[in-house]
């Protein structure tokens, strides 16, 4: 049987940013299926994307998984963390154009570097709302460096597809988390840890499970289906990319790692 050659999409800077790091850049155009995809770091005097990717925390955490969190007047689901400006945490945003060229936000994540378990938003916010046990907390502590682990925040990729103005058919959804993702292992390849810290709602659970995630499962609060259930988790970056590999999908495997300057990081047992 003859081997289908793959075509794995190739990552390209701006001219001008050539000789830089996608994290010294901020920006990443990737081509996918005759789509262009913008991975952009949010500066944070940009008020504009900063707001988009707010509004569509909203649309996901409160309005689509029923998640007790303020919105503003803009409609904004905001925190604290929004107002920090600190370098460990990091806000990064997935776009395609759309009509007109208009930039269409897919999909973002919110990345902490931490050092210390009181930067965690998982220690803090999510403990204080009684959504994270004390004991769970405990074996967190037990098991894990906090310097050998990033936390995910705020990580949603668009639902309602009213908020894209280009025919969705066009967007490969599957990739769009996969380059949220990325950003994630750019960071663990920064600071050079192998954990990623998260809470995750029941769709992305599943996800997770159906995509060869590597995890640790250390606290579920959902019965199957239920709209406001999540999961706390800690995953292995380095075993998750081993293991889609391993699975055959080399594409998914390269697109997590893309950001990266030395995707090899986690090719390591």
């Amino acid at each position: 049987m003859q081997q289908r050659e793959r075509h794995e999409p190739k990552l390209t800077f701006l001219p001008s940013l050539t000789p830089l790091s996608y994290l010294e850049s901020g920006f990443a155009c990737i081509q996918h299926q005759n789509q262009l995809y913008q991975i952009r770091k949010l500066d944070e005097m940009d008020d504009a994307r900063h707001t988009a990717y707010q509004q569509l925390r909203g649309d996901i955490f409160v309005r689509s998984l029923g998640w007790s969190l303020p919105i503003d007047e803009l409609d904004r689901e905001k925190d604290q963390y929004d107002e920090l400006k600190s370098p460990w945490i990091n806000t990064h945003c997935v776009f395609i154009s759309g009509s007109e060229q208009e930039e269409n936000l897919l999909g973002g994540v919110r990345v902490f570097e931490l050092s210390d378990w009181g930067q965690s938003m998982t220690f803090n916010e999510f403990r204080l709302k009684g959504m994270i046990p004390d004991s769970a907390l405990e074996v967190l502590q037990n098991t894990y460096q906090v310097r050998n682990m990033i936390e995910l925040t705020r990580l949603c990729v668009v639902r309602n597809k009213k908020r894209i103005s280009l025919d969705t058919s066009l967007v490969d959804f599957t990739a769009v988390r996969d380059y949220v993702y990325s950003c994630a292992y750019v960071h663990a390849e920064k600071v050079q840890c192998r954990y990623a810290l998260a809470i995750v709602d029941y769709a992305y659970y599943v996800v997770c499970k159906r995509s060869k995630f590597i995890f640790d499962e250390l606290y579920t609060r959902f019965e199957r289906h239920q709209k406001g259930g999540y999961a706390l988790i800690v995953i292995d970056l380095s075993a998750t990319i081993m293991a889609i590999q391993s699975a055959g999908d080399y594409e998914r495997a390269q697109r997590m790692v893309q950001l990266c300057q030395n995707p090899s990081l986690f090719l390591k047992g």
